[in-house]
C-alpha cells in the first residue's frame, strides 16, 4: 500500500469512527423529536425569530453568533428562496461576513433553517442571505454516492447588481506554488468570485472537523502542490456532507477530493474578511456542485489525473514534481498548465528571457478501456514564462480534452521541459537553390540560411526529390517555420483541412507547435484534393472537375496548389520567418 493510500486510509476510519460516535448526525443543534423536526421548513419561519449560527474563527471548531431573521424572499431567483438574518456577535461585529463562511448552518430553536451563503460587500450592518435547507437536501437526493462526473458545464458567479448582494467570496488556499502562478490564478478565478491567497500545505490532522458548523475544503490540487477552495460544512447525515450554500462553479456532477479545513485566522476587511486556513487530509470526495451547495460523501475516493512535471536544467540536472487535479472540462487544462509553469519557476527562479522547449505527453484512455499516448512538442520564445508557459499547455491539454469528436478521457499528463534562459531565436534570411531548372524524378538541393540573434548565420542544405509525375512551368520552393508554414498550408493548399476526427486533430495540434523546426514544401500549380481530412495529391483531372463543381459543401475541397514534396530541418531555435524561391520546372529527362 502506498503512503498515499495508507493515509486516505487513516483518515476515512478516523472520520468514520467521529460519526459513528455521533450517532450517525454530526450537528450542532440538539436532537429535538425526530426526524421530521430536526429541519424548519420557509412556512414555520417568521421576521423576528432568534437562532444560532456556527461558523470557525481560529482552529477547527466551531463556534456560535446570533442571527436575527428579517424576512424571506421567495423566488429570488428561479426555482429557489432566500432568508434574510442578521447576523451579531462580538468577532461578527468586527470581522464581518467573511470569506469561507459560505454553508454557515444556522439554528432557530434547535432545527437547522438553512446556510449562509450570501452578503452585502460595505453594508453597515452583517446582513446575510440564507440557502433554505430544503435546498440543499434536495441537492444532495440529485447527487447520490454513485454520482460521477467531470463537470460538463460551470457558470460564472452572478451577483444582484441592483441589491449589491453576492455570494460570499470563496477563499482559494494555495500552497507549493509560484507567486507569479498564483497571480495568474487570481485572473482566471476572480469571475467566480473566489479570493486566491497563498497558505501552508495541508495535514493529516484535525480529521473531526467534518460536523455542522466545522470548515469543508474542496482540493483542486493535491501533491507537491496544494489548492482548496474553504467553505463550511452545514449538515452531515452519515457518510453524506453538505456545505457552502451555494456552488463552487454550478457544475453539476463532479469528483473533487473532500476535506476538513483547519483556519489560522480571519483577515480583517472594510470589503470583505476572508479566512485564512489548510486543509486537512481528504476523506472523500464532492460528487454535486449545484446552485444551492455542494454535496459529498465520505470514504469515495475521487478520480484524479496524475501530472509530472520534469524540469530539465543546463547543468544535466532535473528536477520532477508530481500533483494530481481535479477531473473538469473547463479547469483541468489550466490546473495543469499552473502545476507546470510553477515547477519551471521553482526551479530557474524568476527568469527575463527564456526559450521554451516542451515536450508534453498525454494519456488517453478509451471506452474500451484501453490506453494510449500522444505527444506534442513545442518551443517558443518568451519574455514571460509562467504566462507563455500556462498558454500554450493549457491550450494544448484543452483541444484534446473538450474536442468535439470523441470522449478522451485523460489518463495522465507528463511535461519535459528545457529551459535555456537566454533569446535563442533565429528567422530564415535566404533560400536559394542551386540549379536555374529542375526536372521531374531529380533531387533538389535547398540551401536555407538561418541568422541567429545576435549570433553567426547557420546554413542547412535540405534534399527533397520531385515525383516523375509532377508537371508545370514552375516549381515554388516555400521554406518556414513550422507553425507558419502550417498557417500557408490551412490558407493555400488542402494540406491543413479543419480535422474531422481525433487523430486529425492531434495531428493538426503536432504540427501546429513545433516552433523549433524549418520545413521546406515544394508547390506547384496543380489542383489537389481533399476529402473528409485526407488529401489526395494530383488527382486525375476528372476528380478534379466532378470535386469542384459539387453542390456540397464541408465533404471536400479543391486547392490550385499542390505540394508535391517536403522536408524538414529540426534547429535549437525558436524559427521565425517565411521565404519563397521560384524555379522552372523542365522536361523529364529522356529514358533509353
Amino acid at each position: 500500500m502506498s503512503d498515499g493510500t495508507a493515509r486516505f486510509v487513516e483518515a476515512v476510519l478516523v472520520c468514520a469512527a467521529l460519526l459513528a460516535c455521533s450517532g450517525g448526525v454530526a450537528s450542532c443543534a440538539p436532537a429535538s423529536g425526530g426526524a421530521d423536526s430536526e429541519f424548519m421548513s420557509l412556512e414555520e419561519i417568521t421576521p423576528g425569530m432568534s437562532g444560532k449560527a456556527r461558523s470557525v474563527f481560529s482552529g477547527s471548531r466551531p463556534e456560535e453568533f446570533d442571527v436575527e431573521i428579517v424576512g424571506v424572499i421567495r423566488n429570488w431567483r428561479p426555482g429557489g428562496d432566500l432568508i434574510l438574518g442578521r447576523a451579531s456577535g462580538e468577532k461578527i461585529e468586527r470581522l464581518g461576513i467573511a470569506a469561507g463562511m459560505s454553508g454557515t448552518p444556522v439554528y432557530v430553536d434547535g432545527r437547522l433553517v438553512g446556510a449562509i451563503a450570501f452578503t452585502w460587500p460595505f453594508a453597515k450592518e452583517p446582513m446575510a442571505g440564507i440557502t433554505p435547507i430544503r435546498e440543499l437536501l434536495e441537492l444532495g437526493r440529485r447527487t447520490g454516492a454513485d454520482n460521477t462526473g467531470s463537470g460538463a458545464g460551470a457558470s460564472r458567479r452572478r451577483s444582484d447588481a441592483a441589491a449589491g448582494m453576492t455570494e460570499i467570496g470563496t477563499p482559494i488556499m494555495v500552497a507549493g506554488l509560484h507567486p507569479e502562478v498564483v497571480g495568474l490564478m487570481r485572473q482566471k478565478l476572480a469571475g467566480y468570485n473566489m479570493v486566491v491567497a497563498q497558505s501552508g500545505e495541508g495535514t493529516t490532522e484535525d480529521l473531526d472537523t467534518l460536523m455542522a458548523g466545522g470548515s469543508l475544503a474542496a482540493q483542486f490540487v493535491t501533491g507537491d502542490a496544494v489548492v482548496s477552495a474553504i467553505g463550511t460544512v452545514t449538515y452531515v447525515n452519515g457518510g453524506r456532507v453538505l456545505g457552502f450554500g451555494h456552488g463552487l462553479f454550478s457544475a453539476g456532477a463532479v469528483d473533487v477530493p473532500m476535506s476538513g479545513a483547519r483556519i489560522h485566522a480571519v483577515l480583517p476587511s472594510l470589503a470583505s474578511s476572508m479566512k485564512l486556513g489548510s486543509p486537512t487530509g481528504v476523506v472523500g470526495s464532492i460528487t454535486g456542485d449545484g446552485e444551492a451547495g455542494v454535496a459529498g460523501d465520505v470514504g469515495r475516493r475521487p478520480d484524479l489525473v496524475p501530472v509530472e512535471v520534469v524540469v530539465n536544467r543546463a547543468d544535466q540536472t532535473a528536477e520532477t514534481r508530481r500533483f494530481e487535479v481535479i477531473r473538469h472540462r473547463l479547469f483541468t487544462p489550466p490546473l495543469v498548465a499552473w502545476t507546470a509553469a510553477s515547477s519551471a519557476l521553482g526551479a530557474y527562479g524568476t527568469v527575463g528571457e527564456v526559450t521554451v522547449g516542451m515536450n508534453v505527453s498525454l494519456g488517453l484512455r478509451g471506452e474500451d478501456g484501453q490506453e494510449r499516448e500522444v505527444g506534442f512538442r513545442h518551443t517558443f520564445f518568451s519574455l514571460s514564462l509562467a504566462s507563455s508557459l500556462a498558454d500554450v499547455l493549457a491550450g494544448v491539454v484543452d483541444a484534446v480534452m473538450n474536442n468535439q469528436f470523441e470522449d478522451a478521457c485523460l489518463a495522465g499528463v507528463r511535461c519535459d521541459l528545457t529551459l535555456v534562459p537566454e533569446q535563442r531565436t533565429a528567422v530564415i534570411e535566404e533560400v536559394y537553390v542551386s540549379e536555374g531548372e529542375v526536372r521531374p524524378g531529380e533531387e533538389v538541393t535547398v540551401s536555407v540560411r538561418l541568422r541567429p540573434y545576435r549570433g553567426d548565420c547557420v546554413t542547412k542544405r535540405l534534399r527533397l526529390r520531385l515525383p516523375e509525375g509532377v508537371c508545370g512551368e514552375r516549381v515554388e520552393f516555400k521554406v518556414c517555420s513550422a507553425p507558419e508554414m502550417a498557417e500557408w498550408k490551412r490558407e493555400f493548399t488542402s494540406r491543413r483541412p479543419a480535422p474531422r476526427n481525433l487523430t486529425q486533430l492531434i495531428d493538426w495540434i503536432q504540427t501546429s507547435g513545433r516552433g523549433h523546426v524549418v520545413e521546406c514544401a515544394a508547390c506547384v500549380d496543380d489542383r489537389e484534393v481533399t476529402v473528409r481530412g485526407e488529401t489526395l495529391p494530383s488527382p486525375p483531372e476528372s476528380m478534379s472537375r466532378v470535386m469542384g463543381n459539387t453542390r456540397r459543401a464541408g465533404e471536400s475541397s479543391v486547392s490550385p496548389v499542390a505540394v508535391v514534396s517536403e522536408t524538414s530541418w529540426e534547429t535549437d531555435y525558436a524559427v521565425a520567418g517565411c521565404r519563397t524561391v521560384s524555379v522552372r520546372l523542365g522536361q523529364p529527362k529522356s529514358r533509353r
